[in-house]
């Protein structure tokens, strides 16, 4: 039996099949974890989505692996969870976001990394959702929460958001950065204590920057002192150590949107828009574009990821 002659096939054809092959609706969960590795409820982890998507085709030949790498990366979402991409020293099977926006580039070599297409140049939309089950994208992307968490899961929430994000910069920020085309994250405007979380972290955020701030004129060498001047945003005053990352659309999820009053002035009944904002900031992001879909409509997801039903659903009010 002869081959398929599938090279002889025009570009427009073999894009096709590629796409097919190679791209899903659903986002992929956690790609820089490994197989066996635990979630936050039990559950271990099986690194398959490689094997579902039959990627095995980028390693047939260069003319389908430089157009598959742009397909898979490239038009597929990505979603890194809490502890399935947190990686603390000690769990050595799992490479943090950095690493993996990164490439593994430590043990390639500089004429591998300038042939092969970088992960962190293709990558063009993300997912941060804080629970590991992937039932929750679903749910939230509808308006539908867990029961309201206590203080101290809404301050882990809040500090791995914070983490997550300044990794993802790290790594994205290596060489040349890529364009990020959507970026999705979650914060639970309905919380009672998560205005005062942000306080909290800007106030930190704040006094450092003024410390920073206040040593530049101490410096003795005129160039180092221009130089960090120049690292002053002129209107926030924050201080930005790179170049902030640009992404061209950023949801959020959990925030109600600022809403335009009299004489077409912005107004807003919280400053969790703001603090959206800022807490990209200084991450070392800039967005184009900022939607806010709204709090929640109701927090109806069992810890499993499923939905409660109608017929059993009663409003959540506490946790």
């Amino acid at each position: 039996m002869k081959p398929f002659p599938f090279m002889r096939f025009n570009d427009d054809i073999k894009l096709y099949f590629l796409k097919y092959v190679l791209v899903t609706d659903k986002p992929i969960s956690n790609p820089n974890v490994r197989n066996g590795v635990k979630d936050s409820e039990g559950r271990v982890y099986k690194d398959n989505w490689r094997a579902d998507l039959n990627v095995q085709i980028l390693g047939t030949c260069r003319e389908l692996y430089e157009p598959g790498m742009k397909l898979l990366y490239g038009q597929n979402t990505f979603r890194f969870s809490h502890e399935l991409s947190f990686s603390p020293f000690f769990r050595p099977h799992v490479s943090s976001i950095s690493q993996f926006f990164l490439d593994d580039q430590r043990t390639r070599s500089f004429k591998t990394m300038r042939l092969a297409p970088l992960r962190q140049q293709l990558i063009k939309n993300v997912l941060l959702e804080y629970s590991d089950n992937e039932r929750n994208d679903e749910y939230a992307a509808a308006g539908y929460a867990k029961p309201m968490p206590d203080r101290m899961d809404v301050e882990d929430q809040f500090d791995w958001l914070k983490q997550t994000l300044a990794e993802m910069s790290m790594g994205l920020d290596w060489f040349e950065p890529g364009r990020l085309q959507s970026l999705i994250f979650t914060i639970d405007a309905q919380h009672p204590d998560l205005l005062k979380i942000f306080d909290k972290c800007f106030a930190r955020r704040r006094k450092s920057d003024f410390l920073f701030i206040e040593s530049i004129d101490k410096v003795k060498d005129s160039k180092n002192r221009e130089f960090f001047k120049s690292l002053i945003d002129k209107e926030s005053g924050d201080l930005h150590y790179r170049e902030p990352i640009l992404i061209k659309k950023v949801i959020v999820r959990g925030v109600n949107p600022p809403v335009e009053g009299d004489g077409g002035v912005i107004t807003t009944t919280s400053r969790f828009p703001e603090y959206a904002k800022k807490l990209l900031s200084i991450s070392e992001f800039r967005a184009e574009k900022i939607h806010f879909t709204g709090e929640f409509k109701a927090r109806r997801i069992r810890q499993d990821g499923s939905l409660i039903p109608d017929s059993e659903w009663k409003p959540l009010t506490g946790r």
